[in-house]
């Protein structure tokens, strides 16, 4: 059976529609999926069946719109074959294999069968970048007065895996080998054209035939003059969307000398630009562009990116991401063990199956840089206060003490459960008969418990998480993601370097961790004690916020000795 993929369809284009026009153009159909977003699957028994089909329906209108017809592909393929449709047949060989080689080396070209006047051709490149190459200048190239269309063919290599891969629950593509997203800077005065109305825009791009990628900008994320967009999909398509996205900055902006500006963490920039700069100067040359990546003074400890901005032409810049995003890529990869236990410290690789979600891509990333301190010893003891909704305690207890004493051996940590504090109790003034009732709804609703954990790393990870699983499960959260708040403490002394000027590093770490955290004005304390800190937001928020605090810390500490 073979897979054919129609796009660019009308929103009113149903199943019974599709099943008539294929079917008087003696179209065998086996099964039709219909996508309300404009594209639809259509099962044909064979690959002869296929290209016939594509043959027939090539410039086909229906409702009034031309739709598209290709091989449909998986996503996550890295095929190198693509197929060029409609080529004139008073063209010369030679010059087909002229105009060919200019986007890589052939591999080889094989003459299709067809019913029609013009002709098609399988093409097979060396490498992936160059079929991708060829796909993006030869679609609608018009030769001899003849459209070009050119698609990707499915390889053998897909449909051979003997597993195949889950989508991951969280959207990012295939279970265990999850696309990573692109990130790019665009300024904040272009975000309203890019979003569009209604988000028009946005999706647009999300649906270009080239791109079917997920684009989020953050277009709240704190004061500045640059916001961050992230891309989701397959590396092509995240690309395809970056470029849309240059454009319209490019266009809004009235400047076409705009670069392309990506984010890449500052680990992986040592080995994007190679001994002596060879790596970098070598996608420079190839592809005609320049690219400069912003120096390290302009690092915070809460954000480790740095930023590539590539200056050329549009087609130069495409070519360029390419090469860049595939290499960082292929260096997260590598690093992607030593990512995830910096982010999970004290759990090993076993452990953290323990716990579902864990290694979930919607965990905020985290390349720690190493460094000796107390809060980076996996044997240190940590104390983290959480407080949660009075009404959970007893689910929190269990029956007679159960489960709380399954957390604490599961974690190995020390778990205290105190009720709401009495003493503001003690000093309230004696309530009215009118607002007793009031105030009883009240006290339902907001009064918090106070979950004392004490423990290593490793056991605070299993103990908190177990408390936010129970929570979830007797339906605190309702169906919303849990938010819940902690505290931590640090020395007093320190409080003003963890804010940071004007603030800039809390703001920071709650952009990157997506956590609510407070700290009190150093004006407010006496730096002689410990601080508490409150942390609010999810489980994974938390944790990211939690550890990067302790690590600050820590780095402060050792500086300080």
């Amino acid at each position: 059976m073979s897979k054919l993929y129609v796009g660019n369809l009308s929103s009113d284009v149903s199943q019974e529609l599709l099943h008539r026009e294929l079917g008087d153009r003696a179209i065998d159909v086996q099964n039709i999926v219909v996508n309300k977003r404009g594209f639809a699957f259509i099962d044909l028994p064979d690959q002869v069946a296929l290209d016939k089909a594509i043959e027939k329906l090539s410039g086909l209108k229906i409702n009034g719109k031309e739709i598209s017809v290709e091989h449909s592909v998986p996503r996550t393929s890295r095929t190198r074959k693509i197929q060029i449709r409609n080529i004139p047949s008073t063209i010369h060989w030679e010059d087909l294999d002229s105009l060919l080689s200019k986007f890589g080396r052939v591999d080889s070209c094989e003459q299709v069968a067809t019913e029609s006047e013009t002709a098609s051709v399988n093409v097979v490149y060396h490498s992936r970048q160059e079929a991708l190459a060829a796909v993006r200048e030869l679609n609608g190239h018009n030769l001899k007065d003849q459209q070009l269309r050119c698609s990707f063919l499915p390889d053998n290599a897909d449909t051979d895996k003997t597993v195949r891969t889950r989508p991951s629950p969280f959207g990012f593509g295939a279970r265990g080998s999850p696309d990573t997203p692109l990130k790019m800077l665009v300024p904040a005065s272009v975000v309203g054209a890019i979003i569009g109305k209604g988000g028009s825009t946005v999706r647009q791009i999300t649906q270009l035939k080239d791109s079917r990628a997920r684009v989020d900008v953050h277009r709240r994320e704190g004061p500045g003059s640059d916001k961050v967009a992230t891309i989701y999909g397959a590396p092509e398509a995240c690309g395809a969307a970056a470029i849309r996205i240059l454009e319209i900055v490019r266009k809004e902006e009235k400047d076409n000398e705009l670069p392309l500006k990506v984010l890449a963490h500052n680990a992986l920039i040592g080995r994007l630009i190679g001994r002596d700069g060879r790596n970098l100067k070598h996608v420079q040359d190839k592809t005609g562009t320049r690219i400069a990546i912003s120096s390290m003074h302009e690092l915070s400890p809460y954000n480790m990116d740095r930023t590539i901005s590539i200056h050329g032409e549009v087609k130069g810049i495409a070519e360029a991401e390419q090469q860049i995003t595939e290499k960082l890529r292929q260096f997260e990869t590598d690093m992607a063990a030593m990512s995830q236990q910096s982010l999970y410290p004290g759990l090993n690789s076993q452990q953290m199956q323990m716990f579902p979600g864990l290694q979930s891509p919607t965990a905020p990333p985290a390349y720690n840089v190493s460094y000796q301190g107390n809060s980076s010893s996996n044997n240190t003891q940590e104390t983290v206060t959480l407080l949660i909704p009075s009404g959970a305690v007893g689910a929190i207890i269990g029956s007679r003490g159960t489960h709380i004493r399954n957390i604490s051996r599961i974690a190995g940590a020390s778990i205290r459960i105190h009720p709401p504090d009495e003493n503001e109790e003690k000093t309230r003034a004696e309530p009215t008969p009118e607002t007793i009732e009031a105030e009883n709804a009240d006290a339902d609703r907001d009064a918090k418990a106070r979950v004392t954990i004490v423990g290593v790393p490793e056991s605070q990870w299993k103990a908190q998480f177990c408390i936010f699983d129970k929570l979830k499960q007797e339906g605190w959260f309702g169906n919303e993601e849990g938010r819940l708040t902690t505290q931590i403490t640090i020395p007093g002394k320190l409080v003003g370097r963890i804010i940071g000027k004007g603030g800039v590093n809390v703001r920071e770490l709650q952009r990157i961790t997506s956590s609510e955290v407070t700290i009190p004005r150093q004006g407010e304390l006496n730096t002689s004690e410990e601080i508490p800190v409150s942390i609010t937001g999810t489980f994974f928020s938390n944790q990211s916020a939690q550890r990067k605090i302790r690590d600050l810390v820590g780095r402060e500490i050792a500086r300080m000795r």
